[in-house]
């Protein structure tokens, strides 16, 4: 948040007839967000684009990572403040609402309303242990399971996208390429998503090198 439209990166998109999802984060608080000249130009710059956007605005904000946590109701005033300025002056723009798979039990207290969100996210990776612990291996876990808590609780009245997954496929805690682990677990997500989330109605991929960023 106050960076400029990725303009470049949308006519890139729209060349091959894709849409785009920007994670929009207000790293600076959500004290910036305002329904000012930034916000606006921003709102504007997107709609002159010409292309699906998928915004997810400040997401995972159920987790205590983020600069925008710790506080729903103020969580919700910002990301209003946001919708109605894209609802306005973007038409094509979908506002994606994206919690973290985990923490759950404070999921809901940051949802700020249906007539706010057009789509629900969630973000969710599967790994082979967790938090780089040997103690703490995660190999009988279901990576579809993570989708559960929010596809239940908004699926009948928001499609679905999960906006982050990815699986480990080198595991620092065990200091060894798990590749058979990272292509059964993908198998076994993308094979259960249809018969167990069919409103699930997007899913993207996030490549990035955790061992050396």
């Amino acid at each position: 948040y106050g960076q400029n439209f990725p303009n470049g990166f949308a006519q890139r998109a729209k060349a091959v007839g894709a849409a785009v999802q920007i994670a929009w984060e207000p790293n600076h608080g959500l004290g910036l967000v305002a329904d000012d000249a930034y916000l606006q130009g921003f709102a504007r710059a997107a709609a002159s684009a010409g292309l699906p956007v998928f915004l997810r605005f400040a997401s995972e904000m159920n987790g205590d990572w983020t600069a925008w946590s710790g506080d729903p109701a103020r969580y919700i005033a910002a990301w209003r403040t946001v919708a109605e300025v894209m609802h306005r002056l973007a038409p094509n723009v979908a506002m994606v609402w994206a919690p973290n798979a985990v923490p759950e039990h404070n999921i809901t207290d940051y949802y700020p309303g249906d007539e706010w969100v057009d789509w629900v996210g969630v973000n969710s990776y599967t790994v082979h242990h967790h938090d780089n612990d040997i103690n703490q291996p995660a190999l009988r876990e279901d990576p579809s399971d993570a989708l559960k808590f929010v596809y239940k609780t908004y699926s009948e009245r928001k499609p679905i996208m999960v906006c982050e997954t990815a699986v480990t496929h080198h595991c620092r805690a065990c200091g060894e390429d798990v590749i058979d682990f990272a292509m059964d677990k993908t198998a076994q997500l993308y094979g259960a998503l249809p018969r167990r989330y069919p409103r699930l109605k997007a899913i993207c991929w996030y490549d990035i090198d955790n061992l050396n960023n």
